[in-house]
């Protein structure tokens, strides 16, 4: 293949493991992160990085966003002046979950500079990340696509198109991590309940896990919070925190009522502000503070 430059802007857990990735399939990786401890680690597997974000973006032929939020793209891009430095004819390729006004704000802005934006929110772990095993939810205009089709290629296993204009990819993963803290709250509760109401949630879990009710994202969590785990599992609630305030705001403007997301991102607040360096299946712990009861299913 032919080798081509590449920006990564944000070395956290996904976004070194997408510039450790691609540089190990030949692409000419520059990578950016405001920590100058993350860009020592890039650094030390040989990756190349940059001082600035206009550094990173100057002369690549795609720049790719795992920042974390919409407020990032915005100062990456135009704020800080990556944009004014990459070329015509370029890509810049979101694939952090930013929500999609930020996205939709960003594209006619891009465009005005020749440069496509082509959104591709991913799910999937640091270690996908890390051998191009990530799944891609990408929306953009048809050429867009077909051009960033073999770079995104490169870094997931599935690469699923849903939509034609940016902002699409966005809204599919709001609704993925969604429904994901959905299913970790109501298996927060429902152990806690077993667990107040005096039964062996040990028990109660057992026969909840053999029905056609149970899910992975049920076992995964009644896992972490039976053995108390509640760091280093990869899921950090911060994130799960600023996803489920987009899919508040996503729902308010489509004027839709969905009082179980309400209820979940109250509960996910309250964990996020007391325990911030935990990870989502701390949603438990203010739900078993309300009883005084602590679920152990070691």
């Amino acid at each position: 293949m032919v080798t081509k430059k590449i920006g990564v802007i944000g070395l956290g857990r996904m976004g070194f493991g997408i510039g450790k990735n691609l540089m190990h399939r030949g692409y000419d990786v520059t990578g950016y992160d405001i920590s100058c401890g993350a860009r020592e680690r890039f650094r030390e597997i040989g990756g190349k990085t940059a001082e600035s974000c206009v550094e990173a973006a100057k002369d690549a032929d795609a720049l790719i966003l795992a920042v974390f939020d919409g407020d990032q793209v915005e100062d990456v891009l135009f704020a800080e002046g990556a944009a004014d430095v990459m070329r015509q004819g370029s890509q810049v390729i979101v694939m952090a979950s930013v929500g999609k006004k930020a996205v939709e704000a960003a594209a006619p802005k891009l465009a005005e500079r020749g440069i496509d934006l082509v959104d591709a929110p991913m799910k999937g772990s640091a270690k996908d990340a890390g051998c191009g095993n990530l799944y891609i939810m990408a929306a953009a205009a048809p050429g867009a696509l077909e051009k960033a089709e073999p770079l995104l290629n490169s870094m997931g296993s599935v690469v699923r198109i849903v939509g034609e204009q940016p902002g699409m990819g966005q809204m599919v993963k709001t609704c993925v991590q969604t429904f994901f803290c959905l299913a970790c709250e109501g298996a927060c509760e429902i152990l806690a309940l077993a667990k107040a109401t005096g039964l062996d949630e040990k028990t109660v879990y057992d026969v909840l896990a053999s029905t056609r009710a149970a899910s992975e994202v049920f076992k995964t969590t009644a896992k972490f919070i039976g053995s108390r785990c509640f760091r280093g599992t990869g899921n950090p609630i911060s994130i799960l925190r600023k996803d489920l305030a987009v899919a508040m705001e996503l729902s308010e403007e489509c004027g839709l009522s969905v009082p179980a997301v309400c209820g979940t991102a109250a509960n996910i607040r309250a964990a996020s502000d007391k325990y911030p360096d935990d990870d989502i299946w701390a949603a438990v712990r203010p739900v078993e503070e309300s009883a005084d009861i602590k679920i152990r299913m070691e």
